[in-house]
This record gives C-alpha cells, sequence and structure tokens, in this order.
C-alpha cells in the first residue's frame, strides 16, 4: 500500500484497528471509536451500575 493509501485509513483511537477491521467507526471532533470499543464500553457502564444498586 502506498503512503498515500496510508494516510486515508481511518483508526480507532482507543485500540488501534483500522476501519477495515470492524464494522463501524465513529467520529468525533479529533478521534475515532470503533463499534467494540464502544460495546466494551457500555459493558463497563451497565457493570458499574449494576454494582451502584447492590
Amino acid at each position: 500500500m502506498t503512503e498515500k493509501n496510508n494516510k486515508n485509513i481511518l483508526y480507532c483511537s482507543f485500540c488501534g484497528k483500522s476501519q477495515h477491521e470492524v464494522r463501524k467507526l465513529i467520529a468525533g471532533p479529533t478521534v475515532f471509536i470503533c463499534d467494540e470499543c464502544v460495546e466494551l464500553c457500555m459493558d463497563i457502564i451497565k457493570e458499574e451500575n449494576k454494582d451502584s444498586f447492590v
């Protein structure tokens, strides 16, 4: 792959996977997060919420 093509590939700012390795890549102002990292974050929040209700 050429240098120019490499610059056009987007990567998750959290896990480093490329846009070609994930189902979705969500863009923020200067960051990206993939669907896998979003799911992991949701699991962490769910677990914290479950623990706080006990």
